[in-house]
């Protein structure tokens, strides 16, 4: 391949050449041995016996360490005749390149470029995306400050005027502190998916009891459900499931669930949150199960996929963010989500296994 700003080509692929002529004769400037001079040429070089042509005596000392006596060159063009680099073949006796050699190394170079150029394509796409990821984190940053400063001055106004707060401006404050709190989760959804996919979101794991983590979580998402008409239930096991994780993570992963089974079910509707553990396989189980919109089969394969959106914005909010940064955040974890529904009306259930604590599961003097 050429090497950008050097003037030299640089071995990355090569087969049958030892290490030792690789250290010496990996890189060699353009116009240097077979390859320097395809490229050089921009067409092919042939050279049938390196000790009788004049052309290769610079090249015996790198011919007799490599082991051959010919080489047949071509210059490696991407697709818009970019020049990228040389292929050679080395043979080990005088020989001169049959048609067949010849239609090989064209058919070779001709998927080379391909690859070479679909590699740079996609290097380019990841790059296009990783920039797109560091706006977005930029402007959730950015819009975290007004949000906030916004959520202060009504509970300034709220302290202020706490006598009237069945007035117009009472209620206006409760709609601006109410939308204003929306907006803060979507901006934090949006801020923890940048960061997922950059690869900068962390967590710390410290010990935790799975139960009483799951009935803080439903008891602050309680006042939400049953403002919409809908029945909370909170199932725990007989006895303390323990598990390594990071409580404000997890208890972000289970608001996430809640919140969206409350989004999609309607009122008069039932949601369940129970929490079990399978000791055979060493495993704690958190489910949120409802009585709502259901998936239908298709739904149920790109659910936990980026910006995906079972039903349009308008219908029930949302960004399409939340289940891929639970499943995230559970694969943070070493644990593992998954959803399933009998189908649209029917309901849908959303299960999180996560390893229990080796802790839990030892001997108690061990674990004393």
């Amino acid at each position: 391949m050429v090497h950008p700003g050097h003037g030299e080509l640089e071995t990355v692929v090569s087969l049958g050449l030892s290490p030792e002529y690789l250290e010496r004769f990996g890189r060699v400037p353009v116009g240097v041995g077979a390859c320097g001079l395809a490229v050089e040429r921009l067409g092919p070089v042939v050279i049938e016996d390196i000790e009788s042509d004049p052309v290769a005596q610079p090249w015996l000392e790198a011919a007799r360490l490599g082991g051959y006596r010919a080489c047949f060159s071509l210059p490696l063009l991407a697709r818009g005749e970019e020049l990228l680099g040389a292929v050679a073949l080395f043979f080990a006796e005088p020989h001169r390149p049959t048609p067949r050699q010849i239609q090989l190394a064209e058919q070779y170079i001709v998927r080379a470029s391909d690859a070479i150029d679909n590699a740079r394509r996609h290097r380019r796409a990841c790059e296009s995306d990783r920039r797109k990821q560091e706006i977005l984190t930029t402007l959730a940053h950015e819009l975290r400050n007004p949000i906030a400063a916004i959520r202060d001055w009504v509970q300034l106004l709220d302290a202020d005027h706490a006598s009237d707060s069945g007035s117009d401006s009472g209620l206006a404050r409760e709609v601006i502190a109410r939308q204003a709190g929306v907006m803060a989760r979507l901006v934090d959804d949006l801020l923890d998916a940048a960061r997922t996919s950059l690869g900068s979101i962390t967590i710390r794991k410290v010990p935790v009891e799975l139960g009483a983590l799951a009935d803080r979580a439903a008891a602050d998402l309680r006042p939400l459900i049953e403002a919409r008409g809908q029945q909370l239930e909170v199932t725990l096991p007989g006895r303390p499931v323990r598990i390594d994780a990071d409580p404000t993570r997890l208890g972000q992963v289970l608001a996430n669930l809640l919140t969206n089974a409350s989004k999609f079910t309607d009122p008069g509707g039932r949601i369940d949150l129970i929490v079990s553990s399978d000791d055979a396989d060493g495993l704690a189980v958190l489910r949120v199960r409802d009585t709502g919109i259901g998936l239908a089969p298709e739904a149920l394969a790109e659910v936990f996929e980026p910006f995906v959106r079972i039903l349009p914005a308008r219908d029930r909010g949302g960004l399409g963010i939340g289940l891929s940064l639970v499943r995230s955040l559970i694969e943070l974890h070493g644990g593992t989500v998954t959803a399933k529904s009998p189908g649209p009306g029917r309901g849908s259930e959303f299960a999180i296994l996560l390893p229990i604590s080796r802790q839990s599961s030892a001997d108690p003097s061990e674990a004393a």
